[in-house]
């Protein structure tokens, strides 16, 4: 399956090349464009109890299956967020790959996507006990908010990441801990990490939404009694702080 990566690494797209009998994956609203001829059918993959797995690893209930039926033709996608997007393989001599929330943008038709349990280490980290897991055997792409890095960590080699960077990664054992006591907690501005003990793989994203959030949190207007007056006569309080 050919595909070409456009506007890298800030607003990137991906556009996935299928020809007859190929079938492509993605998230309900990755969708930029398709060309004439190209299917699409929605559903809920793996049958309610997978798509409600998939919810709980932070997904879509239902996805959209693109195919060009005896013809071919090219669908493009792109992520939520301004972001890059990478190819990834799943599957035979690469194996399975373990991705976060609203990390996975679209696969091959042959790839699995299922929630993993993440046991009570992500329970305790307080990032949620579901992962996605890619496996099966194709193509698939990540999408992110900012650009993408990728670290191929040595045989005992660790690898500190803030939870809300992390994208995806494969092979590696890995565990989430909290920075410091509270008080660092607080007023460092960090909370939680994840360390990765190589071998392995290990893609990262260089913004965090929940940074973003907690940012434009602190920044939105809160409304008052005075201000709802003001408004009453067609003033606004709003303001953004910067």
């Amino acid at each position: 399956m050919d595909y070409d990566i456009a506007h890298r690494p800030s607003e990137a797209t991906v556009t996935v090349e299928l020809g007859p009998g190929e079938r492509a994956v993605a998230e309900a609203g990755a969708l930029v464009a398709h060309t004439d001829g190209i299917d699409i059918e929605t559903g809920a993959r793996g049958g309610v109890f997978g798509s409600l797995k998939r919810m709980l690893g932070g997904e879509s209930f239902f996805v959209n299956t693109f195919s060009a039926g005896d013809s071919t033709g090219e669908v493009t996608f792109a992520g939520p967020l301004p972001g890059d997007v990478v190819h990834v393989g799943v599957g035979g001599t690469e194996g399975d790959l373990f991705a976060t929330a609203g990390s996975f943008l679209a696969a091959s038709g042959g790839v699995e996507v299922d929630t993993e349990f993440g046991g009570a280490r992500t329970f305790l980290g307080g990032e949620g006990l579901f992962l996605l897991r890619l496996s099966g055997d194709g193509p698939a792409w990540l999408t992110s908010y900012g650009a993408i890095d990728r670290r191929d960590l040595a045989d005992g080699e660790t690898y500190v990441v803030d939870t809300g960077h992390v994208v995806a990664f494969r092979d590696a054992e890995w565990d989430t801990r909290r920075v410091g006591g509270l008080k660092s907690t607080l007023f460092s501005g960090e909370g939680l990490v994840c360390t990765f003990t190589g071998p392995g793989t290990v893609w990262t994203q260089t913004r965090s939404p929940d940074a973003f959030v907690a940012w434009l949190a602190g920044r939105l207007p809160s409304g008052t009694s005075s201000s709802s007056a003001d408004t009453s006569r067609g003033g606004s309080d709003f303001s953004v702080r910067f």
